[in-house]
């Protein structure tokens, strides 16, 4: 018995050391992003209200040291200027996006003050879309699943101050309404700083 209980406080205290020696660091990010919104609707016919507009992302998280690099997890907020666009008849197109995504992200070291990264993400979108015309509108909303793959660069400008570039690919998910289809999705170039405390 006492064998057992010397065993389990060695355990305890290994499982402690290992859990101390994870060290968590939070930081804070913004980034300015270029969205190619990509809108295809079905309407009887497939319609494309595909627009470029500009978003903005802020995020919290957290990074941790592993071989080889550092693994960052984040919850981040996105949100995107209204896509406009006017089709054939004069029927204008408005979609409205905004998203939370849980990313994770890994940072590779080089041994310099670039840091390359790979990330991916999942989350839910809102996503709403209105047809008008001649002042007659008709609108669609949904919350959707949504998800985000990408790559990019940090650069450190000190100890606490990153600045951040990069590609990613969200997908808004697609929902169906009185016989209407929209899928949305989009290509992003992207801008940034990170604080880390």
């Amino acid at each position: 018995m006492n064998k057992m209980l010397l065993l389990a406080g060695v355990a305890a205290v290994l499982v402690a050391s290992n859990a101390n020696a994870v060290e968590l660091n939070p930081y804070v990010g913004a980034k300015l992003r270029y969205v190619d919104m990509s809108n295809d609707a079905e309407l009887g016919a497939e319609i494309s209200a595909d627009d470029k507009v500009w978003g903005g992302s802020v995020a919290f998280g957290v990074a941790t040291q592993v071989k080889g690099g550092a693994v960052r997890a984040e919850l981040e907020y996105n949100l995107n200027e209204d896509a406009k666009k006017t089709l054939g008849g004069g029927i204008k197109a408005k979609i409205e996006t905004q998203s939370a995504m849980a990313n994770l992200y890994y940072d590779i070291d080089t041994g310099t003050k670039f840091t390359p990264y790979v990330g991916a993400g999942l989350g839910y979108a809102k996503v709403k879309g209105s047809l008008s015309l001649a002042g007659v509108s008709e609108s669609m909303d949904d919350n959707n699943f949504a998800w985000q793959v990408g790559a990019g660069a940090s650069y450190a400008l000190n100890s606490n101050v990153s600045l951040d570039a990069g590609y990613r690919y969200v997908d808004y998910g697609d929902f169906t309404k009185d016989e209407v289809k929209l899928d949305t999705s989009a290509h992003e170039l992207y801008v940034g700083a990170r604080y880390a405390f």
